[in-house]
């Protein structure tokens, strides 16, 4: 065996038997190469890497986020640059815009991109069907969802408090439209704006009102869990929960298990789904680049991408993944994604100190029984002062 290609990523539950079969198959179509792989889950996989960085000891490849968390370790050097890689191999044709734009730095590419994925209100289906409910179409019928599942003694939601964040990000959106949510990413709109406490304020309402019991008591497993056993009826979620359904539960999509889009609050809205994206990228701190090239072309291939899908990833970046290899529920998911209009989540443009520190804000939002207006502006503009570098 040759030198080793040493391979991190974040797939350490369901995700990762998929990822698994793909690694397997590199290795049978690269046999000199010693492949060793390392499954971390997801609150130790970045520090884990920054540390290896700093023993100057980094993987050869790695998986991140597309957008701010990849362009910190390009912006610090540590990073082979790929933008030869996607000329050479026609990505530009083959992934999407988004997808490109998440993995550039200026004018330099650094990233290989793997999955796209999105978010959905998911639940059970024998939850919906016993109590005579239908997926909403628009947002007073998604409340009055919520008010038929009170009065039949069941929550309505729950979620973690990293959930709540997808939760404001859904709202805000439906509410300002995507071009103003863009704009506030892009720095171009205030966090003060009357806009956003009033979507800061429909998330206060939904969690006093329909969450279970309160977003900041679980975590996502145990929320998870929760919903699994019928305590509570919906939860906001990524698409990965598609695969952890089949391989956990044994449930068949669509038949066990179903989503719908959250509905617009404001109905002149046009549909709008929110997007991440992950995406592999190389070290230059580590030996053995030409091996790492290897990975990353095929890690980029229709052929891997068509793997995965078929193995139950979740949905892939590549836009000639045939439709057929995913399940029908993702078939039906990929389609109103490629509908709807996209926005990118907050992790993709707000570096995550940002994020961290409108999640503390957050939840004083929501926690605090009797806030105001006046109130909810002033923690506000801390997050808008944050965001420009003024620290409290």
């Amino acid at each position: 065996m040759g030198k080793k290609l040493q391979i991190y990523h974040f797939w350490a539950g369901p995700e990762k038997l998929p990822v698994n079969s793909f690694m397997r198959k590199f290795r049978k179509k690269f046999p000199s190469i010693n492949v060793q792989t390392q499954a971390l889950t997801w609150g130790v996989y970045f520090p884990t890497l920054w540390a290896k960085i700093a023993e100057e000891n980094p993987p050869n490849v790695s998986t991140t986020e597309i957008g701010q968390r990849l362009i910190k370790f390009a912006e610090g050097g540590h990073l082979i640059e790929l933008t030869d890689l996607w000329q050479e191999e026609g990505y530009s044709k083959v992934f999407p815009s988004e997808m490109k734009k998440g993995c550039r730095v200026g004018n330099k590419i650094y990233g290989v991109p793997s999955k796209e994925f999105t978010f959905a209100v998911w639940y059970l289906t024998d939850v919906f069907r016993e109590k005579g409910l239908r997926p909403p179409k628009t947002w007073d019928k998604f409340l009055k969802l919520c008010e038929a599942l009170k009065e039949e003694g069941m929550y309505p939601i729950i979620t973690s408090g990293w959930g709540t964040s997808l939760w404001f990000e859904h709202i805000l959106k439906g509410l300002a439209g995507p071009d103003f949510y863009l704009r506030l990413m892009e720095g171009k709109e205030s966090w003060t704006d009357s806009v956003i406490v009033e979507a800061y304020q429909w998330l206060k309402r939904l969690v006093n009102e329909y969450f279970y019991p309160d977003p900041y008591v679980y975590n996502f497993p145990m929320a998870w869990m929760k919903l699994n056993r019928r305590e509570a009826a919906m939860q906001l979620q990524g698409e990965w929960v598609d695969g952890m359904w089949q391989r956990t539960y044994n449930y068949s999509p669509g038949d066990d298990y179903d989503y719908f889009i959250l509905p617009p609050i404001n109905p002149r809205v046009k549909r709008t789904m929110v997007v991440g994206g992950n995406a592999w990228i190389a070290f230059k701190g580590a030996p053995g680049h030409d091996k790492a090239m290897k990975f990353l072309k095929y890690a980029g291939s229709r052929e891997t991408h068509e793997l995965l899908a078929k193995e139950g990833m979740g949905i892939l970046s590549r836009k000639d993944v045939p439709s057929e290899m995913y399940n029908k529920i993702l078939r039906r998911l990929k389609s109103d994604l490629l509908k709807s209009k996209k926005v990118p989540d907050f992790g993709v443009f707000l570096p995550p100190d940002v994020t961290n520190f409108e999640g503390g804000q957050r939840l004083q939002i929501l926690l605090s029984p009797k806030i105001t207006k006046k109130e909810i502006v002033k923690l506000l503009d801390k997050v808008e002062k944050y965001k420009k570098g003024i620290k409290p």
